[in-house]
């Protein structure tokens, strides 16, 4: 029995992926199997199923029944108690995810396009341009080929939507698929061939979030791939729907990727290249420009500029060459904005329509209605993450978020995918339970949309589905702002910040703990201050806090904490962070009390090694940091000190809070490391010393910090450095 305790969040999430899989089987592979529907064209399940009493329950129950044991799924992985995870238990949890993803999309990927017929549309333009000659973004359905060749079709009289990287693949799925003896064979080929491609690209979001995470934590990694995975409305509209919105997704999170490295010239070869799969993927060109200027610095925003314009202006020629060449854009955005569908920006053209009837003229105007609002908030949103330094997936989420609610003249369930990998890159509670919260509604507005078409229309005219599917976008918008205003509130009545994410309690086995105060001049660095002057000396303290924050980026599967002084200063660390670690105010009546406050909170929350560090020491090596964690593993001693050249420490590492170290201590003194030793000693307890460090304390620690920062393989990512070197010249020049 203590052997199945062990292994329960496994046992558990199996029995939940056989659930799921069984219930998908039940309810879609039985009723609509490719093999026995194929023959009717331009279908929804609803209509597979003549609208029936008993099959439009069991539709929508099913798909409720998924949601719920999804989030069932998310409340076992929520339980496991952190610390206790080996490698091998992660590998199994990895493993369990894997398979039952696999067995929840197998069902799905036989039966018949349920909600979307772009499958069809994607074979019908890929047989254009493999086996024709024509470019499907110039040359419609209708002028290719009539219905008698090809009855699937939903769009024939205009031109594709996608861009001409996605055409050239489509077509290359298709010629591998071949033309079959009859078109049924040919169908259930190729649909198979692009939604196992969707599948593929499902997995490869998967992985990149798991790459992501996983340096920072293997076990918020494994849950990023639960949270993708086997959320139902991606296994339906990758499975089932066969969508390529996978392609835009990788290029996207490669970008940012790029961006946090300092390779801008590699993120916009790879956004330009996911927009001419998805025009839409420039969305987040804005908060990916943001964040980059602001990490990086203007000089390195426009050399990347310079270098990748020119380069992505050559590979987008070459890309629309076979189809037609740069001239069929012209076409393009004329068919395109016809069309509104699905937004409220459809409300306000049929409120304007006067026979309901909403014409291409009043499309075209509810579209720039809509985009410009969309950038009147988009504007707002970059000052604000701007002067908040949020981080790129909070902001990234932020404007795809906009875009859905308000921006996008055409809007369909799946779009809402585009958020989850933000929302999980965010690693905030708040926005993942906004983002699960507005999937579940778009894709259950989807089901109702389509098995109750003919009540609606009965009873509220023609137009009613069409209006429903705006209605997440609204309830969407006021749940929004109903939420902004209910954190806004808490976030004021409390002076402790914990920003975790949904999967995630605690902070882990590993945890860095940051001690630091709020950068207020004359209260930081007054030492320094009393020669550079107190505003000169708090910039320069804000400068150490954020090159220390950073060494958490290169420590794997470790958490941050954040340990503030003064108690009111967690807005300004929340603003800084975000949600990258725990954020919480110093307790007890003075500096060693405080401290142990801080090993306290750590280990209550999880840690089983901590390592607690100032910010007086930005030049500190992550090898020293990485000796400390690995000499915690040894059980023949209970810390590890770091001593520093003026006699006080710079490290304190131990696996828990012993209160006796922090009792009697001349802080701020030559004397502090030695007695940190006479105390563990009279406590029995064994410190063991790693290399000696230094603490910047005078204009005289200055000119050793510049040279051991200037040395350093990332150092135009330092902030500290771009500070003191017009200090030292202003040194040089004064002497």
């Amino acid at each position: 029995m203590q052997r199945l305790h062990r292994w329960r969040t496994h046992i558990g999430l199996s029995i939940l992926a056989a659930l799921s899989s069984g219930l998908i089987g039940a309810v879609w592979g039985r009723h609509y199997a490719l093999a026995d529907t194929l023959e009717r064209n331009r279908k929804n399940f609803a209509s597979l199923a003549r609208y029936a009493s008993d099959q439009r329950w069991a539709a929508m129950l099913g798909w409720g029944g998924l949601w719920l044991l999804y989030a069932a799924a998310c409340w076992w992985m929520a339980r496991r108690r952190h610390g206790s995870s080996t490698a091998r238990k992660e590998a199994a949890l990895v493993s369990i995810i894997l398979i039952g993803w696999l067995a929840m999309a197998l069902p799905w990927l036989w039966t018949y396009p349920g909600s979307s017929l772009d499958l069809f549309d994607y074979n019908g333009r890929g047989h254009m341009l493999a086996h024709m000659g024509l470019s499907p973004l110039s040359t419609t359905p209708a002028q290719a080929f009539n219905d008698a060749f090809y009855p699937y079709l939903a769009w024939r009289s205009v031109v594709d939507s996608y861009g001409p990287a996605w055409e050239l693949i489509s077509a290359g799925t298709h010629a591998l698929a071949g033309d079959q003896p009859s078109l049924r064979a040919t169908l259930t080929t190729a649909l198979t061939l692009y939604r196992v491609q969707a599948l593929l690209l499902s997995g490869g979001v998967a992985a990149l979030l798991w790459l992501w995470l996983r340096r920072e934590r293997p076990q918020l990694a494994t849950s990023a791939l639960l949270l993708w995975l086997w959320n139902p409305l991606v296994l339906y509209e990758t499975a089932n729907g066969g969508h390529n919105d996978g392609w835009m997704l990788i290029l996207v999170l490669l970008a940012a990727g790029a961006v946090l490295r300092g390779r801008g010239v590699l993120a916009l070869l790879a956004l330009a290249l996911a927009a001419h799969f998805k025009i839409t993927a420039l969305l987040v060109l804005p908060p990916l420009g943001i964040v980059y200027w602001r990490r990086w610095g203007w000089r390195r925003t426009g050399q990347a500029l310079l270098i990748a314009l020119p380069l992505a202006a050559a590979g987008s020629w070459l890309l629309f060459q076979p189809l037609g060449g740069w001239q069929v854009w012209r076409v393009w955005l004329d068919d395109r904005s016809r069309f509104a569908h699905g937004s409220l920006g459809y409300w306000w053209a049929y409120a304007q329509a006067s026979d309901g009837k909403v014409t291409a003229d009043l499309a075209r105007q509810s579209g720039i209605v809509a985009s410009s609002i969309f950038a009147a908030l988009l504007l707002g949103l970059l000052l604000w993450g701007w002067r908040r330094r949020t981080d790129l997936a909070t902001l990234a989420w932020g404007t795809v978020a906009g875009y859905l609610l308000i921006g996008a003249f055409w809007f369909q369930p799946w779009y809402g995918l585009w958020l989850l990998p933000w929302a999980v890159l965010s690693r905030s509670r708040r926005i993942m339970g906004l983002t699960l919260g507005y999937l579940a509604l778009v894709s259950t507005q989807m089901f109702i949309e389509t098995w109750w078409a003919p009540p609606l229309r009965a009873a509220l005219g023609a137009h009613a589905p069409d209006l429903l599917i705006g209605v997440p976008q609204l309830l969407g918008i006021l749940g929004g702002l109903l939420s902004l205003g209910w954190f806004w509130w808490s976030d004021r009545r409390s002076i402790r910040y914990t920003h975790e994410d949904l999967l995630m309690s605690s902070t882990g086995t590993r945890t860095l703990v940051i001690v630091a105060k709020e950068p207020t001049p004359g209260r930081v660095k007054t030492r320094l201050g009393a020669t550079l002057g107190h505003d000169r000396a708090a910039a320069l303290y804000r400068a150490f806090s954020a090159d220390t924050f950073r060494l958490i980026d290169q420590l794997p599967a470790t958490s941050l904490a954040i340990a503030h002084w003064p108690p009111e200063a967690g807005v300004h660390f929340q603003r800084e962070l975000g949600a990258r670690g725990l954020i919480f105010a110093q307790e007890g009546a003075d500096f060693g009390a405080r401290l142990h406050h801080a090993f306290a909170t750590a280990a209550a929350h999880g840690a089983e090694r901590i390592v607690l560090i100032g910010t007086d020491s930005p030049s500190l090596p992550i090898s020293i940091i990485e000796q400390a964690f690995a000499r915690l593993d040894d059980q023949h001693i209970d810390g590890v000190i770091g001593p520093c050249s003026d006699g006080g420490w710079y490290l304190l590492g131990l696996r828990q809070p012993h209160a006796a170290l922090f009792h009697d201590i001349a802080w701020s003194t030559e004397v502090v490391y030695q007695q940190t030793l006479e105390r563990a000693a009279a406590a029995g307890l064994r410190l063991e010393s790693l290399p000696t460090w230094y603490d910047i304390d005078t204009e005289a620690d200055l000119a050793r910090l510049h040279s051991d920062l200037a040395a350093r393989p990332d150092a135009s990512a330092s902030h500290t450095l771009p500070l003191l070197t017009p200090l030292l010249k202003r040194a040089e020049a004064l002497q």
